[in-house]
C-alpha cells in the first residue's frame, strides 16, 4: 500500500519509493482469503490512498503447491504398495527354496508360527532396505529440484523451498519400511505355510 500524508507524490520514472518518502508494506500471504481480508483492513486506515491487490498469483501458486502435495502423497502410496509386493514375492521365493527344510521342521512338531519367524525377520530387513532407498531417492530429488523450485517460487514472491526429510523423516521412513516389510512377509508367509504339510 502507499501512504501519502501530505498528498505530494513524485511519479518520476525510475525513482525509488524510498527516496520519495512513501512507506511500503511487504507482507507474504498464500491464502487468498487472508489476502482479501488484509486488503480490506488496509483500506480502512486513515491516510492510505491506494491498496493494490493481485490474488491471481496467490491462487496459481497454491494450485502448484496442491499438485505437488497430491503427487508426493500418490508417490508415497505407490512406493508403499511396491514395497509390499516386492517383499511378498521375495518371501514367497524364500519359502519355496526352503520347502524341504520347512516340511522336516513341521514333521518334528514345529508350528507355523515357529517356521514363520525367520521369514518375518527377513521381511523387516527388506523393509529397512526399502526405507533407506526411499530416503536416498527423496534426498536426490530434493538436491536436483531445489534450485529450480526456488526460482519458480521467487517469480511468485514466495520463499518456498524444498527440504529434505530430516532426522524425524529418516526415522519415519525406516520404521515405516520395517513395518511394511513385516506386514508383507507375515501375510505371504502365513498363506504359504498353510499349504505346506509334511509328507
Amino acid at each position: 500500500y502507499q501512504h501519502h500524508p501530505h498528498g505530494d507524490r513524485d511519479d518520476t520514472p525510475g525513482a525509488s519509493r524510498e527516496r520519495r518518502g512513501e512507506p511500503q508494506l511487504h507482507h507474504q500471504l498464500r491464502d487468498p482469503a487472508r489476502v482479501q481480508q488484509l486488503t480490506q483492513e488496509l483500506r480502512k486506515i486513515d491516510g492510505v490512498d491506494i491498496v493494490q491487490l493481485d490474488t491471481e498469483w496467490v491462487s496459481r501458486f497454491n494450485a502448484i503447491l496442491d499438485v505437488i502435495r497430491r503427487g508426493v502423497f500418490l508417490a508415497a502410496v505407490l512406493f508403499a504398495l511396491g514395497i509390499l509386493v516386492i517383499i511378498g514375492n521375495t518371501i514367497r521365493l524364500d519359502i519355496e527354496n526352503r520347502r524341504g527344510e520347512i516340511e522336516v521342521t513341521k514333521l518334528v512338531g514345529g508350528s507355523d508360527a515357529f517356521v514363520r519367524r525367520p521369514f518375518l525377520y527377513n521381511g523387516v530387513w527388506y523393509g529397512l532396505a526399502g526405507g533407506l532407498i526411499a530416503g536416498l531417492i527423496v534426498a536426490t530429488v530434493v538436491a536436483v529440484l531445489s534450485a529450480p523450485v526456488q526460482r519458480i517460487a521467487g517469480l511468485y514472491g514466495s520463499q518456498f523451498e524444498l527440504q529434505g526429510v530430516g532426522i524425524a523423516g529418516w526415522i519415519a521412513l525406516l520404521l515405516g519400511g520395517a513395518l511394511l516389510g513385516w506386514l508383507g512377509s507375515f501375510i505371504v508367509a502365513t498363506r504359504e505355510l498353510r499349504e505346506i504339510e509334511p509328507k
